[in-house]
């Protein structure tokens, strides 16, 4: 059966295996997941709006845990329903966008930061180049025309000279962030950098696309800020590595969306936005790369796999045998991140997890299937299922078949849940 969604509506009785329509995100622009929306394989917010809602209709607001958090999609729709959020994430860029995206502000702070703003827009042109804030990463002139690139030194510059250090200097670096795109060589349209060399990108001009970063940004976190009024929801990080952390409270619920099997390097797409706000160089880009769930780089030596999954792996493996290792990384690290949420959660709480399968040199791989066995072995029970079909594609997956372009029609949700002994 296929059930048609409200915006924000939890549906009642729904069945094991139902297909779940839900409305188009690409016109909303909804509180501060509009703030760096173009992070790599964003989630759309209606899912874990929807997990969250049922939850809180029976149980009231509690704890919610996201150990992938990327952006911040689970944690800002967890403090809009008056949740306590948690989260745990590698990289760098994305915990600082995660961090802008949860902090609400006073409306005094607010009035500060249209005045940090004035300031800013005034001093930037006259503002000395300070090499010692050039981005420390490799050829990094190469995706910028020398009068941007100097414009956004000196933009650089004024913003940290105007602004204390602190919620409203981070606000600013994000806006910097989503400045540096149209304001390069490289093609907006695509996730990975990328400068046609068939078509010649004009790129933007500095001032004028700062200023319409920071007014739709200033917009969406008011409208966060206001919503947050009066509410005693807080977020806090847990942990940088999804397979290895731990919370000094148990949590009632965890809502995720991990890393496909396959998945795309999230890091080198963002590198160049990463390296202007100092949160990465090549070193540490490598690191993150090496650490995240799903990596091309982990190769499995030494795992042990469980029966279930083993046909799929030989059966991979007589085709590929790097991809096959690199599944069975994945799976063992699933199954790390599966027992630190077990752990986590207070018995009778539920991990919901959502889920992309997977085709690997042709062989499709019932990802969510095996995650779910993945639980069951650990002590979860399998408890419900449904998926929805994607409207809105963010990320493409390499696939054997190009005609689809690497777009897949579902995502899978699971819930885990940690039995009451």
């Amino acid at each position: 059966m296929t059930l048609v969604l409200p915006f924000a509506e939890a549906p009642q009785n729904l069945a094991w295996g139902d297909t779940l329509s839900y409305p188009t995100t690409r016109t909303m622009r909804l509180y501060t997941h509009r703030i760096f929306n173009r992070y790599p394989a964003r989630s759309i917010n209606l899912v874990p709006r929807q997990l969250l809602h049922a939850y809180k209709q029976k149980n009231g607001p509690g704890r919610v845990l996201d150990p992938f958090l990327g952006s911040g999609t689970t944690a800002i729709e967890g403090l809009l329903a008056g949740f306590q959020t948690f989260g745990v994430e590698i990289d760098p860029f994305a915990r600082l966008v995660a961090e802008v995206s949860t902090t609400p502000f006073t409306k005094s702070e607010l009035v500060e930061l249209r005045q940090y703003f004035s300031e800013i827009a005034l001093s930037w042109p006259s503002t000395p180049v300070d090499e010692k804030l050039r981005p420390k990463l490799a050829n990094i002139d190469y995706w910028f025309s020398e009068e941007n690139f100097e414009h956004l030194l000196r933009l650089k510059h004024a913003i940290h000279q105007v602004c204390p250090s602190g919620p409203a200097l981070n606000f600013f670096l994000i806006v910097l962030a989503d400045v540096i795109r149209p304001c390069s060589r490289a093609e907006r349209q695509t996730l990975k950098p990328y400068i046609s060399k068939k078509f010649t990108k004009t790129p933007a001009p500095v001032g004028a696309t700062f200023e319409k970063s920071f007014e739709n940004y200033f917009t969406a976190l008011s409208e966060f800020s206001e919503e947050m009024a009066g509410k005693a929801a807080n977020f806090t990080w847990v942990g940088n590595d999804a397979v290895q952390f731990s919370t000094e409270k148990s949590v009632d619920l965890a809502i995720t969306s991990p890393p496909y099997l396959n998945s795309i390097d999230y890091t080198r797409c963002i590198k160049i936005e990463s390296a202007w706000l100092d949160c990465a160089d090549d070193k540490v880009i490598k690191q993150v790369k090496n650490g995240q769930v799903g990596d091309e780089s982990r190769k499995g030596k030494g795992v042990e796999i469980p029966v279930f999954i083993k046909p799929y792996l030989d059966e991979l493996e007589a085709l590929d045998q790097r991809r096959a290792g690199i599944a069975a990384h994945y799976f063992d690290d699933m199954r790390r991140n599966l027992q630190c949420v077990f752990d986590a959660l207070r018995p009778g709480g539920c991990y919901h997890l959502i889920i992309g399968n997977s085709i690997m040199r042709g062989l499709e791989i019932p990802t969510h299937e095996l995650t779910a066995k993945l639980g069951q072995e650990m002590g979860f029970e399998w408890s419900d299922y449904f998926r929805y079909k994607l409207k809105d594609h963010r990320l493409s997956i390499p696939r054997q078949n190009n005609t689809t372009g690497g777009k897949i029609e579902h995502e899978h949700v699971i819930t885990l849940l940690k039995p009451i002994l």
